[in-house]
């Protein structure tokens, strides 16, 4: 061991100092003469050692002993805390209780901790030592803690005899102005320290007193190296002024395309390049800029990697820049096409770019705090790149594409999977929409700009853009990077709404909920919006976000929600219309106050309030009577605690519900028993089976799902339009749409002189496995030359559902008009089936003209029919109302056991026709009973197998 005139180091094992009397080094009377004041401190550490190691043997440590502070020690673990999993709060109160418990070993009065951190399984704690919460210079201690908390090992330089205050009277600003007037330069020129003010032992003659010292320093260009100044914080003298050696300076820069391989070359630092200079590593800063104090001449050498990112070439060599360098000179290194590739160059920028953006969104985050490195102009494929945990592909130009090491969006993009995996962990949903719509928008939001692949084909082209109207579900077609988009565009509105701070942070944040569906985004940045730690009450952008969801359909299930029954066609001219709506449960429940009823017969729309009519969710309110001939248009509105609103129908006013009052002029009514003049098979049709047919329906099933209806929907029928009839015994997909569309045009409908036409239809829809086809509905006005869509129905409905148009919203003026029905299987292999059945074109009609089936409402409650009955998978209930009314239909054996029960909710008045299936019926008779408030009507129904 090495003896100096101040300090001496032995080490004490098993509690037994060596280096004493007898070991050839020199005894104890001669080190406390050679270190002088240093033996008592070292006889008070030696104590203090040989209790802490008398309670914990097998521990070993070096000491210094001038100061009687050890330098480290280490042995057997034990536990410090309590806690069995403790986390930073706990392992940082275990430390500071740990070096409080033993005064003696550390002799610090005062220290605080500077740093916490963990290291794989072990947490690392530093504190400093301080005076008058001044720390002194290099006096720490060091505490290692397993994730267990247990204490492993401590180290650390620590002072005794140390002040309790030392005294400043010189601010920053005049410490400054001091140093530049005693040691030259100008006030600028002199940089603090990092920390500038210290507490130290300063000599006065021969004796040290301890003073606060403000710390500065600059570089003296003349001479080509740093200069420290140290001015006493109490007087303002100047205590020093020497050289930290030559300097090396330098920079490195690169020509980088900021967006697109078509763009121009733009001069940009490099920064976190390291550059090697001998066998030291130093890291350009954010301006490009790095220097080394060193002597004499070295080797520099650089490449394209940092501590995080590393570019390695997959077609050719790694571009490297060496030069022998002094201390005393400037170095300038530019990456350009002379030494580098455009692949290699904007790779590393725009990495290092992302890297750098999530630095200033989130202070110290560390979760790309290793090394990724990037393969760029890899020939295996092209059109592509791809993320592989620590490794990203970018391939090279080919097949039409650009090299994707040179698109910044593509490099971004492909990083940006790194980043979610660091913020998802093993919840990180790789390979969904969800994890191409956090990387596109990461990517957007670095570059400033929605388009993705930028410039991939082509100067001008891109692959996909954030600045779209896709709405979910709609828009949905399967291909991740597509179906992505639709999140993708909620965050570009987001940004274009609130703004780049306020957005960046809620995308960024919000992924540490780790949410996966897009309805989990919702909640999750209202989350990271909310101010106050309560949602219900909103958030300060709350309105804006919902916004910007709702535009792309989603959170829908956050939004107010009302159920209601559309009213029928009736003949009452004399009592009130009676609207029933149900609130359902909704995120922010609805405020009862806030329903409305529209209504108009005329031209204006009158407002009414709604009251509660069934505890707790049930309001009805009243449209007054009409005359005969009377179309009745109305629309309900309502808003929740956080304001948002909903209307149904969803168009309000522009397509509301509505009704007519008397007896309708039936100008076009088709049961579809006879054929009156329906066209099928049209230029364009390509299904190759499942194409419209006139038939009688044989029912299919999947399990106890019907696919194909088993009856039509007339109810002294047989016949409906069906995509393809099955035959008894077929499987579901046997005739059903298969590889193409099919279209069913209707015979031309005359609606001049009727005053508000209505088309009414009942259809069935069935897109059994995939959802992502349509049936869709439209009307022409003049013979098929343009078209305007009614609806497309896209998810199942399964039964026979009446849909009825106001053609004036629709078709104006028209004097003809023709339907035109549309069922497609293009998909990836769905069951597909749609019907059609009892279409009717229809008008109110105050001349009492002839009318071929008017519709009335009957005098009480009937339950007309079961059809099948027996029955096998299932029957239809066919019943009729006299007022709007709650339906319930319940099954009972025949004893009076209720097997199972069924809510109806509100039905208008007039016919209703439903299924009952026949899942946990086994083989027998049983009684349905149908019942409203104050009536109920029973039959038999019979289940065989």
């Amino acid at each position: 061991m090495k003896l100096t005139s101040s300090i001496r180091t032995g080490i004490l094992a098993a509690g037994l100092l060596t280096g004493l009397p007898g070991d050839g080094i020199g005894g104890r009377d001669s080190w406390a003469a050679e270190v002088d004041t240093g033996a008592g401190r070292q006889d008070h550490a030696l104590a203090a050692w040989i209790e802490y190691s008398g309670d914990h043997p097998g521990w070993s440590c070096v000491f210094d002993a001038t100061t009687g502070a050890s330098g480290i020690a280490a042995g057997p673990s034990f536990p410090i805390t309590d806690h069995s999993s403790p986390g930073a709060g706990e392992i940082a109160i275990a430390g500071e209780r740990f070096l409080l418990s033993h005064p003696d070993l550390f002799p610090a009065r005062e220290f605080r901790l500077e740093e916490q951190r963990r290291v794989l399984d072990n947490w690392h704690l530093r504190f400093t030592q301080t005076i008058d919460g001044l720390p002194l210079r290099d006096a720490s201690i060091q505490l290692r803690i397993s994730s267990t908390g247990r204490l492993m090992l401590f180290r650390g330089h620590f002072l005794r005899d140390t002040p309790v205050h030392v005294p400043i009277s010189v601010d920053l600003a005049r410490a400054r102005m001091l140093a530049a007037d005693a040691a030259g330069g100008t006030i600028e020129d002199w940089l603090p320290s990092d920390p500038p003010l210290q507490a130290e032992h300063v000599l006065r003659g021969d004796e040290a007193h301890w003073r606060a010292v403000w710390r500065f320093e600059r570089m003296d260009a003349g001479a080509g190296a740093w200069e420290l100044c140290r001015i006493d914080a109490g007087s303002g003298e100047l205590l020093s002024r020497e050289s930290l050696g030559e300097h090396l300076t330098g920079t490195v820069r690169g020509d980088v395309q900021q967006l697109t391989p078509w763009g121009p070359y733009y001069d940009r630092p490099f920064a976190h390049e390291w550059v090697e200079i001998g066998d030291d590593i130093v890291e350009v800063d954010a301006d490009g800029e790095f220097s080394l104090e060193f002597e004499g001449e070295r080797e520099l050498w650089t490449e394209l990697r940092g501590a995080y990112i590393r570019v390695v070439d997959e077609s050719g060599p790694e571009p490297v820049q060496e030069l022998s360098v002094t201390g005393e000179q400037h170095a300038d290194l530019y990456w350009s096409d002379d030494n580098s590739q455009r692949a290699e160059r904007n790779t590393f920028h725009h990495a290092w770019r992302a890297y750098d953006y999530l630095q200033l969104l989130e202070s110290g985050f560390s979760g790309l705090d290793h090394l990724v490195t990037f393969h760029v102009r890899d020939t295996t494929d092209h059109c592509n790149g791809f993320w592989a945990g620590n490794h990203v592909y970018l391939y090279a130009a080919g097949d039409g594409c650009a090299d994707y090491g040179e698109i910044a969006d593509v490099i971004i993009h492909e990083y940006g999977h790194a980043l979610s995996y660091a913020q998802y962990g093993a919840y990180y949903p790789n390979g969904t929409a969800t994890a191409e719509a956090l990387s596109d928008v990461f990517a957007a939001y670095v570059t400033e700009q929605p388009l993705m692949a930028a410039g991939a084909y082509g100067p001008g082209t891109w692959g996909r853009n954030l600045n779209n109207d896709l709405v979910y579900p709609d828009d949905l077609n399967g291909e991740i990077h597509h179906d992505g988009l639709i999140l993708g565009g909620v965050f570009w509105d987001l940004r274009q709404e609130l703004g780049e701070d306020r957005a960046d942070t809620l995308f960024h944040y919000c992924k540490y909920g780790c949410p996966v569906e897009f309805d989990d985004f919702l909640f999750e940045v209202l989350l990271v919006d909310d101010d106050d730690g309560n949602l219900s009450n909103g958030t300060p952008n709350g309105a804006t976000i919902f916004d910007c969801f709702g535009r792309h359909g989603i959170g829908s299930g956050m939004l107010p929600a009302l159920e209601h029954t559309p009213l029928g066609d009736t003949q009452n001219t004399s009592q009130p219309y009676m609207v029933f709506v149900r609130v359902l449960p909704s995120a922010f429940g609805v405020d009862p106050d806030s329903l409305r009823l529209y209504h108009r017969s005329e031209d204006d729309w009158i407002q009414e309030g709604f009251e509660l009519f069934t505890p707790p969710n049930v309001y009805r309110a009243e449209i007054p009577p009409c005359e005969e001939g009377s179309l009745v248009r109305y629309y309900i509105t309502a808003v929740d605690s956080i304001g948002q609103s909903v209307t149904l129908p969803v168009e309000g006013s522009e397509h509301p519900f509505f009704f007519l009052v008397g007896s309708p002029l039936l100008a076009f009514d088709d049961d579809l028993e006879e054929d009156l003049g329906w066209i099928t098979d049209l230029p364009g049709d390509d299904a190759e089976t499942g194409r419209w047919e006139r038939v009688v329906p044989v029912g299919t099933w999947v399990g106890e799902r019907p696919i194909q209806p088993a009856a039509d929907h007339t109810a002294d029928g047989e016949y409906c339009w069906l995509t393809g009839n099955a035959q008894a015994g077929d499987p579901a997909g046997e005739n059903d749409v298969d590889g193409g569309c099919t279209t069913l045009l209707s015979p031309e409908l005359q609606v001049e002189g009727l005053s508000h036409p209505v088309i009414s239809y009942y259809r069935w829809w069935v897109d059994d496995t995939v959802q992502d086809d349509a049936l869709t509905v439209e009307a022409s006005a003049d013979g098929g030359a343009s078209w305007v869509l009614l609806e497309s129905v896209g998810a199942t409905e399964n039964s026979w559902i009446q849909r009825r148009f106001l053609l004036e919203e629709y078709l104006p003026g028209a004097e003809t008009v023709v339907l035109r029905l549309r069922a497609c299987d293009t998909g990836s292999g769905s069951l597909v089936e749609a019907a059609l059945d009892d279409v009717r074109l229809l008008a109110p009609d105050s001349t009492e003209a002839a009318v071929r089936r008017p519709v009335e409402a009957p005098a009480s409650l009937r339950l007309s029919s079961l059809y099948p009955n027996p029955f096998n998978r299932g029957t239809w209930v066919e019943f009729e109302l006299p007022l709007p009314s709650p339906v319930t239909l319940t099954v009972f054996d025949l004893r009076g056991g209720r097997i199972a029960t069924r809510e109806l909710g509100i039905r208008r008045a007039g016919s209703h026709r439903v299924q009952v299936p026949s899942e946990g019926l086994s083989s027998g008779l049983y009684l349905l009973a149908l019942e409203i408030p104050g009536e109920s009507v029973t039959r038999k129904m019979l289940r065989i197998k």
